[in-house]
């Protein structure tokens, strides 16, 4: 019945992003690196747990409850994946350790790809790692 409910809502998450942003940039990159991966593996877990403890919405079983909040681990997956593969492509185009580090992506690349043939945002993710293999692919060659 309040009419200012949404907007104390949003601002209240709008100062939440601004916290993180502030705290993210403020990191050298070598901790941002370490947050990314680990928040890409945490989210990857959570995606592959979703069947198990996840809540139906609209008929799609993608989001986690967590008391009044909800998430969708999905929305996690991509500021990580970019950070990582940031580092990727850094350390390739560093030539510091081209083998090991396509080696790596391209671990990643296969243990996800079989298991995105099933979900719409695993099919996307499989497909921008795809395209991640072949740009790497054009360097390392």
């Amino acid at each position: 019945d309040d009419p200012f409910y949404f907007f104390f809502r949003q601002l209240v998450f709008v100062t939440l992003g601004l916290s993180g942003a502030f705290f993210i940039s403020s990191l050298s990159h070598n901790n941002a690196r370490r947050i990314g991966v680990l928040v890409l593996l945490g989210a990857l877990l959570l995606l592959i747990s979703l069947p198990f403890i996840g809540y139906e919405v609209k008929g799609a079983n993608r989001w986690i409850r967590l008391g009044s909040l909800s998430l969708q681990p999905s929305e996690f997956v991509k500021p990580a994946f970019i950070v990582f593969a940031a580092w990727i492509f850094s350390s390739v185009k560093s030539n510091n350790s081209i083998s090991r580090s396509y080696r790596n992506f391209d671990m990643v690349i296969n243990n996800f790809s079989s298991f995105g043939s099933a979900r719409c945002w695993a099919s996307i993710f499989t497909y921008c790692m795809l395209c991640c293999r072949l740009f790497l692919w054009r360097y390392i060659n």
